[in-house]
């Protein structure tokens, strides 16, 4: 039985709070219940009462009863249908939503495709079925933040790690086996993120990566990784009333729709950190916001966040590591730096909160060291059998790509349709599969030039192109073109005609906003647009409790529903300005709304804002400053600090200067160390009068620089075509391991270097080993020269440089990079990796060896 009694009315309830709120979706939803069964109508509440207020906008009810039926057909037709415990299945097999992707009814499209290659197969074998399918029709490639659907990433054959794991989620529960996407949103040990899939098999939730498939499950290349994670977690959407009756997990937080479960127990050693907080009278302090930050990018990043309760109290499980406590309320707030290798239990006292700061402080972040206990170990024969699998999919997603637009066959399209403009060449190759909706476009008899169709096109991002559509195209070039002599073409081509505002779904809104507004409103907005947002903010209510922060709604249904969160508001501003010829954005480095006049971009709130001050930062120390790597700058607002996107300024002359709102600011510098951990200056000041500062980056000793990982034995192969097991190789010397990339750049300047450095090097106390891929590399110039000053170089052979990546990925450098130098001081401890392109490493390499 998916529902108990007390479910259903709990549901009842809810669903008619629902109704409340989407009135002008009411008949169209009721319509649509009188022709379902009670199963269907009962599941269909509990999709609309567990949604996001923008999903009950945006889609339609014929796309969730669409889930809805396929979800019960698996639950009858899936031998392991009737084996899912009832929340299980409504969580993660029926709902709809995994991230924050478009919907679209695409589970039947995956079960076709899926059903044949596992009919005969158990739970377990399924989904490393399901998981070689994937691959077959994506693979990794990086992309910007907006997450493409499973249908649009099945029709361009890539996504980045999020993409891939809500693409493979999809598949998994198009066959009803429960999946969901499992996220680290900072990694603790370097700068980024991942998110890979969990699976609900045999009792339990068990583990792979997205597109990635393996012989097993509980094995990817991130196990180390996530081993080293402070806090790993999957999200639901449920309603505040039915949650405790879903999950039976740890909640970090359920602040919105989306209720964050903590898993990193499966993962790494815990613990359970408290955060206690005493008022000025020594009594529990409740309502108090405390977010555990972790230092990633060069800013303090939220990892999770809870409320206190009454009793003052805020706990979330961690893995064990440095954790930095920002609790704030009403403006005032306190910070904490926290080891949960050592502690469990915090008591902040609110009568040392603050509420602006201004210091220069050293910060020490130490990560959780990896722990391979969780990790299996793959049988020879198993891994051949994966590798050959691996080899194959491959080969089959690249026969699927022959039949896109590629460099191959571009020239072909263009002169069959007698195309001209250059520019068509790369929108098509970009578009993939989605090509034939480009050339319809361009195809299009709507009386607009071809070269204003391009000039939409080339406004749009790289992954618009992979899904957006000819009749999307269409209608925001004909309503945008008779603004075209009105402003400079850039101006014009990015804010009126461009109908990318954010990171939304590209929808069409120009025709029904100019419908719905009359003549004379229209003119007030063109005459005054901060008037714009004025009606947005009176008309358009917020509730942010019935909203998921990364979604919006789109700007028509925005209009209707008249509900909504702050940025869906701030992209229909956009919207009507750009619809009625007014040029205006988001500007990303503060996400302020902005509109075009007289020559220059001003905020909206321009009556209300305060003049800019001149901050001058001084660099003191020579550093090669990169934002987002070494160093980011806040704004506090509210007690919260706000990282500004300050990537685009440039330093001159060891000088950044910047115009910034008075405030009180914080900013960060980080200097990351090989073996995670980071040397971290903060410097806190109020801003209220022109100011010059001095940064500098602070330095690790050598000693902080040595990983000391264990890493797996391997084989290479010697001279005479043997297989050496690599431990019997190494012994208990020091060693100095490359993997050769001969005639690349990268491993060319290694070997200038050494060539450079023979003296020295010939001289230390450790054995030299080359892996080169074959034989043929020993013909290579450079690497003859090589051999030639040093005679007691080691050769051996690694076929593809097959061991190469997954050992890159077990020390934590690059797996895509070679050349890759191990140094290690007894057997397979590696003390120290490096891969890819790296000046003066030769020194390095003398220095760290005679230290270890």
């Amino acid at each position: 039985m998916l529902f108990s009694n007390e479910l259903k009315k709990t549901i009842d309830a809810d669903f008619e709070e629902v109704l409340k709120l989407i009135e002008y979706k009411k008949q169209e939803i009721q319509r649509g219940l009188d022709q379902c069964n009670e199963i269907e109508q009962y599941c269909i509440k509990f999709l609309y009462t567990c949604m996001p207020l923008s999903d009950m906008a945006n889609y339609s009810f014929d796309i969730y009863l669409s889930y809805v039926r396929h979800g019960l057909f698996l639950k009858e037709n899936m031998p392991w249908g009737d084996k899912i415990p009832s929340n299980i299945f409504l969580k993660y097999v029926m709902f709809y939503r995994i991230n924050n992707e478009n919907i679209e009814d695409c589970r039947r499209t995956f079960y076709n495709n899926l059903i044949d290659r596992i009919k005969d197969k158990d739970m377990p074998e399924a989904v490393i079925e399901v998981n070689y399918w994937c691959l077959e029709q994506a693979t990794y490639q990086t992309t910007d933040e907006r997450t493409a659907s499973p249908l649009t990433v099945l029709r361009s054959a890539y996504g980045r790690c999020g993409e891939e794991s809500t693409f493979t989620v999809t598949a998994l529960r198009s066959v009803g086996i429960p999946a969901r996407q499992v996220y680290v949103p900072r990694w603790s040990h370097c700068d980024d993120n991942h998110a890979w899939v969990e699976v609900w098999c045999n009792g339990k939730w068990n583990y792979l990566g997205a597109c990635e498939p393996e012989p097993s499950l509980n094995i990817g290349w991130f196990t180390a990784a996530a081993s080293r994670a402070m806090l790993i977690n999957s999200r639901i959407f449920t309603s505040m009333n039915n949650v405790n009756q879903i999950v039976d997990e740890e909640l970090i937080s359920k602040n919105d729709k989306a209720a964050l479960v903590n898993s990193i127990e499966n993962y790494a050693d815990t613990k359970k950190l408290v955060v206690k907080i005493l008022d000025s009278n020594n009594e529990p302090m409740d309502k108090v916001k405390v977010r555990f930050e972790v230092l990633n990018y060069s800013e303090f990043y939220p990892v999770a966040t809870v409320i206190t309760n009454n009793d003052g109290i805020a706990g979330v499980t961690l893995g064990l590591g440095d954790i930095y406590i920002h609790a704030v309320k009403d403006n005032r707030f306190i910070n904490k730096l926290v080891d949960t290798r050592n502690q469990d239990e915090i008591v902040l006292s609110w009568n040392d909160s603050i509420i602006e700061e201004v210091v220069v402080e050293d910060i020490d972040i130490v990560p959780p060291i990896d722990n391979m206990k969780y990790a299996i170990s793959l049988t020879d024969s198993e891994k051949e059998s994966g590798k050959k699998r691996f080899t194959e999919c491959n080969h089959k997603r690249k026969q699927k790509e022959s039949n896109f637009i590629t460099h191959d066959n571009v020239s072909k399209l263009m002169n069959e349709n007698n195309y001209k403009d250059d520019a068509l060449k790369d929108i098509f190759i970009k578009s993939k599969g989605n090509y034939q909706e480009i050339k319809a476009f361009i195809d299009s008899k709507i009386e607009c030039s071809i070269d204003d169709k391009i000039i939409l096109l080339t406004s749009l991002s790289n992954k618009d192109y992979t899904d957006i559509t000819n009749t999307i195209l269409q209608e925001h070039l004909i309503y945008s073109m008779e603004y075209k002599s009105n402003y400079p073409e850039e101006i014009f081509q990015n804010y009126i005609m461009n109908p990318r505002v954010h990171f939304e779904m590209i929808t069409n809104y120009r025709k029904y906003i100019l419908d719905y507004f009359d003549e004379d409103t229209k003119k007030r907005f063109i005459e005054h647009p901060t008037s714009i947002w004025d009606y947005i903010d009176t008309y358009i209510t917020e509730l942010p409790k019935l909203e998921y922060n990364l979604l919006s709604t789109n700007p028509v249904d925005l209009l209707k529903l008249k509900k909504g969160n702050s940025m869906s508001k701030k992209i229909l501003f956009v919207a009507i300005c750009r619809t009625l010829g007014i040029p205006a954005r988001i500007d990303k480095e503060n996400l302020e709304l902005q509109y075009y006049t007289e020559d220059r971009f001003i905020n909206v709130n321009h009556i209300l804002q305060k003049s800019h001050i001149k901050l001058t930062l001084i660099n003191e120390d020579n550093t090669n400053w990169k934002y987002w790597l070494n160093f980011t700058i806040a704004k506090l607002n509210n007690g919260v600090y706000e990282t500004l996107d300050l990537v685009d300024r440039k330093w001159v002359n060891d000088k950044l200067t910047l115009e910034l709102e008075p405030g009180n600011y914080r900013i960060i510098t980080s200097n990351r160390m090989p073996n995670g951990s980071i040397f971290s200056k903060k410097y806190c000041f109020i801003l209220f009068v022109e100011k010059e500062l001095g940064i500098s980056l602070r330095q690790g000793k050598l000693e902080d620089m040595f990983k000391n990982i264990e890493i797996n034995d391997f084989k290479l192969i010697d001279k005479d075509n043997n297989k050496i097991i690599a431990s019997n190789i190494l012994g208990d010397k020091k060693n100095i391991i490359i993997w050769i990339e001969e005639g690349k750049e990268p491993t060319e300047h290694v070997l200038n270097e050494m060539l450079e450095h023979q003296d020295i090097l010939n001289k230390l106390p450790c054995n030299i080993i080359f892996v080169l891929r074959n034989k043929e590399a020993l013909t290579n110039a450079t690497l003859n020269k090589t051999l030639k000053v040093y005679p007691n170089i080691q050769i051996y052979y690694d076929e593809s440089a097959a061991n190469a990546s997954p050992i890159a990925r077990r020390v934590y450098v690059d797996p895509d990079k070679l050349p890759l130098i191990l140094l290690t001081n007894k057997g397979l401890n590696v003390v120290y990796a490096f891969s890819g392109y790296n000046v003066g490493l030769s020194d390095l390499i003398i220095k760290i060896i005679e230290a270890i």
